[in-house]
């Protein structure tokens, strides 16, 4: 009776052993996703501004040197030679703006993704659409990559045009 007792009484303990293993691993994974998705947001938000920050200098760069095409243009507008001569710099101040507008509108819908797919591997629900989320943002973010190095390309263009107009010039 008593060794029966004993024996029932260290089974309890071995499945409340058991229970509080499985409770400690549960507790873990938890964890595990709260690190995982603040940690995912710190980058996120890390990475977010430094994208807006690229993108804000690049269209600051490339606007300017479209204004100072245009400015310059509207003070020589008799010497059409030289008019047509500074509408390349100007074409290629425009591209870059454009791509650094299209880029802009690109890391939006980067950071949507980027939130769609924390939002999934937190809850553990919804892990191939998790996935294919990752992969649209990390696709969007290589893309505004391309994208901002394609604009600054296009300002050293413009200059480069206009250099080469002014020394035409004298």
């Amino acid at each position: 009776m008593i060794e029966s007792l004993i024996k029932g009484r260290l089974e309890m303990n071995e499945q409340e052993i058991e229970q509080k293993e499985l409770d400690r691993a549960s507790q873990e994974k938890i964890e595990n996703r709260k690190l995982i998705a603040t940690g995912g947001t710190l980058l996120l938000n890390q990475s977010s501004t430094s994208a807006q920050n690229a993108l804000k200098m690049s269209l600051i760069i490339n606007g300017a040197g479209a204004i100072a095409v245009l400015t310059f243009i509207g003070n020589i507008t008799d010497q059409t030679d030289l008019v047509s001569s500074l509408s390349v710099c100007l074409l290629y101040f425009t591209k870059g703006v454009l791509f650094t507008a299209v880029g802009t509108g690109l890391v939006y819908f980067s950071y949507v993704f980027s939130i769609l797919h924390y939002s999934k591997t937190v809850s553990s629900k919804g892990e191939q659409f998790s996935q294919v989320s990752n992969w649209l943002s990390q696709a969007i973010s290589y893309l505004v990559i391309i994208l901002v190095v394609a604009s600054y390309i296009y300002f050293y263009l413009g200059i480069d045009a206009a250099s080469t107009v002014f020394k035409n010039i004298g």
